[in-house]
């Protein structure tokens, strides 16, 4: 079977817990970092889900700085007068305001 959370996480160096966040920053999924990084898919996965570890937290910032760059990026577009931009920002904002409820 698979060992802990806890014991998977802090065999993890921080040059591998980078590696994490650089590829989610990639919109890498988390079976293909696991693959590329030579992980059990099963168990990575099990360790981002957990999301109260520092793998989990690299995944999950690396994805959001791209969210990020991808929102700005629409912004920008919203801004040149896209409507298809336009609408992802609506989208966006949906999406925030139901989070805060």
């Amino acid at each position: 079977m698979y060992q802990s959370i806890e014991n998977f996480v802090s065999e993890r160096t921080k040059e591998d817990i980078e590696k994490v966040e650089d590829m989610a920053y990639k919109l890498m999924s988390v079976r293909d970092i696991a693959i590329l990084l030579g992980y059990a898919p099963a168990m990575l996965t099990m360790v981002v889900r957990d999301e109260v570890n520092a793998v989990a937290e690299a995944y999950y910032r690396g994805k959001a700085r791209r969210v990020l760059e991808m929102h700005e990026q629409e912004i920008e577009l919203a801004g040149s007068g896209s409507a298809q931009a336009m609408e992802n920002l609506h989208g966006f904002l949906n999406k925030m305001e139901a989070a805060e409820e």
